[in-house]
């Protein structure tokens, strides 16, 4: 019969998290046996990340097992990915870039003219990462737009504008001319290891939006006789 896999001399590690509510989850980290029982004939190998040799360990979340990762001793204790290594994460993946809607439409509008600006980007984005063997979601928002008008005039708030007659972002130009407008956005999160509980992304992620030409034009009155 095999010895018992240990994890420097113990059977298994345990760690504690918290999440925004304050409510606290324990994660267990165990010897991966790859028999699928709790007895190896050698304590189970792996090559971590950098290259170096560590110990192959699942992760669980309660009873619940929620990834694997490789431990090579350079810690205390095993460890869960940081909030910084999240974040790095975070920026990697792709989150949706505002889409910027004006009125009038056709691409033109005119001088001292209320030109109305509004996105339909509100949404949450949700995305899944696995980081150090332990499955991580990601949950993240439209927290606030930053408006570029084309002359040199910016707004940056939380509000999304709407669409004609109720607007909410408009901008008059002085001038004529051709301006490119673009609203980027900015994406406030969350994230959280299996199911345990939610704790906020350390930072924010920014995406710039595209580019809209728009013709700046000036209106001339005519007389019309009666």
């Amino acid at each position: 019969m095999g010895e018992i896999c240990a994890i420097s001399g113990h059977d298994a590690a345990t760690i504690a998290s918290s999440g925004d509510g304050g409510d606290r989850i324990n994660y267990t980290f165990k010897p991966n046996c790859h028999e699928g029982t709790r007895v190896c004939s050698e304590t189970p190998t792996c090559t971590a990340e950098d290259g170096g040799e560590g110990e192959d360990l699942l992760v669980y979340e309660g009873s619940a097992k929620v990834g694997e990762t490789c431990w090579t001793g350079k810690a205390a204790d095993p460890q869960l990915p940081t909030p910084d290594r999240v974040m790095a994460a975070a920026r990697r993946l792709s989150w949706p870039a505002a889409t910027l809607i004006i009125q009038p439409p056709d691409g033109e509008t005119l001088v001292n003219f209320a030109t109305n600006f509004y996105t339909t980007t509100t949404q949450h984005q949700i995305r899944t990462v696995s980081l150090l063997g332990v499955r991580v979601t990601i949950d993240a928002a439209p927290a606030a737009y930053t408006w570029l008008f084309g002359d040199g005039e910016r707004q940056t708030g939380s509000d999304p504008g709407a669409a004609y007659p109720a607007m909410g972002v408009e901008h008059r130009y002085r001038t004529r001319g051709t301006v490119s407008a673009q609203v980027d956005v900015t994406y406030r999160g969350r994230y959280r290891f299996g199911t345990g509980p939610w704790q906020p992304l350390p930072d924010t992620l920014a995406v710039p939006g595209t580019a809209r030409q728009l013709r700046v034009r000036t209106a001339t009155p005519l007389l019309v006789g009666g």
